[in-house]
């Protein structure tokens, strides 16, 4: 198949100019050889924009989303309809800049067989960060515990322990063994994937975890998740989160806020 030579652009949002910070949020693509302008925006609930911009009213980002997404749309049609050269002159002026608290990167060049296959891998990318095997909030979760036990004098206690099974092997960040058998084991979970499926995905892919940790010599009473629920911004996905917490709760296992740092503590101190 021929390649063709594409331009690209990454959307950004930055609702406060004053301090220069942005977050990716869309990519937009333009194929001059084929008329064709493609785009992908993140969903207009996106817990890790508000999250990052926490001081910020929510319906801003949801406005710009929905702005963005009709605007795109009614030109993605208008360079269908018409040779390229107007097509240049439509992606050069929805990327303009124009104020505001939409910004796009420089523009950038890449050659593929297919535009709207190439978007989805820039979106992956960009904004779903694909290069990442481990989700950006839940690092800084378990900084955030790595520095909370190092205050309490645990921090040489709870290591990074790999448990084994018969059947698998699982990694968890915070794991105590005290004797030769007891385990007591603590593992952030954060929902800010690039999609309201991806966190749920996320969440029950750790709910049938459990029974191989279980096995792993770590009892269901000895095991808490502490879940990011600060980060998250759908009401769907809230009510799911409660249920993931009830069947966690059925199994014997304890969940909690990750900000209830006192219910933390008072676990990770237990012999």
């Amino acid at each position: 198949m021929n390649k063709f030579a594409c331009q690209y652009k990454i959307v950004r949002f930055a609702p406060f100019l004053e301090t220069e910070e942005f977050a990716n949020i869309g990519v937009l693509v333009f194929c001059p050889a084929k008329s064709q302008l493609e785009f992908l925006l993140a969903p207009s609930r996106f817990g890790r924009v508000t999250q990052f911009f926490h001081n910020m009213d929510k319906r801003v980002y949801k406005t710009v989303i929905k702005t963005l997404e009709a605007e795109f749309e009614r030109a993605k049609k208008l360079v269908e309809k018409n040779n390229s050269e107007l097509g240049k002159a439509i992606f050069a002026e929805l990327s303009r800049p124009k104020g505001g608290v939409v910004l796009f990167s420089d523009t950038r060049v890449l050659l593929t067989e297919n535009i709207a296959q190439e978007t989805e891998r820039l979106f992956d990318h960009f904004i779903g960060r694909s290069f990442n095997t481990r989700d950006y909030r839940e690092k800084y979760l378990e900084k955030s515990l790595r520095q909370t036990l190092k205050r309490i004098n645990l921090d040489r206690v709870y290591k990074k322990v790999t448990l084994k099974t018969d059947l698998m092997e699982i990694t968890l960040p915070f794991v105590r063994a005290d004797g030769i058998s007891e385990k007591r084991a603590i593992k952030p979970l954060a929902f800010d994937q690039s999609t309201i499926g991806n966190a749920v995905k996320h969440a029950d892919l750790w709910l049938s975890q459990v029974e191989h940790i279980i096995e792993a010599d770590v009892s269901a009473e000895d095991l808490l998740f502490m879940l990011d629920l600060e980060s998250v911004d759908d009401k769907g996905l809230e009510q799911y989160l409660k249920k993931f917490k009830g069947k966690l709760s059925m199994l014997g296992v304890q969940a909690v806020n990750a900000k209830d740092e006192n219910s933390i503590i008072e676990f990770a101190r237990k012999h």
